[in-house]
């Protein structure tokens, strides 16, 4: 399931997190956005606040080790182009 992270999310989010600094501002500006797999969240995508180029911009993209390569960043990737598309 892909879904909006919530504050309840970040000692999870911050476990698998590989990049400097905490998600929590990105988490109350609605920006990060996680996929649960078994009710276990594996992984997450971060909407930059601005785009580049005039184009929407994803800032991080981040899946725990022992849940790489089964589709997690691609169905994150899907789920952003999707909203994206949607914004338009």
């Amino acid at each position: 399931m892909i879904r909006l992270a919530t504050c309840d999310d970040l000692p999870v989010v911050e476990a698998i997190n590989v990049f400097r600094g905490d998600r929590w501002e990105d988490i109350a500006e609605k920006r990060l956005v996680v996929f649960e797999s078994s009710s276990t969240i594996v992984g997450f995508i971060v909407e930059a606040r601005q785009g580049l180029l005039g184009r929407p911009f994803i800032e991080y993209l981040c899946v725990a080790e022992a849940c790489r390569q089964q589709g997690v960043a691609s169905a994150l990737m899907a789920h952003m182009e999707l909203k994206y598309a949607r914004e338009r």
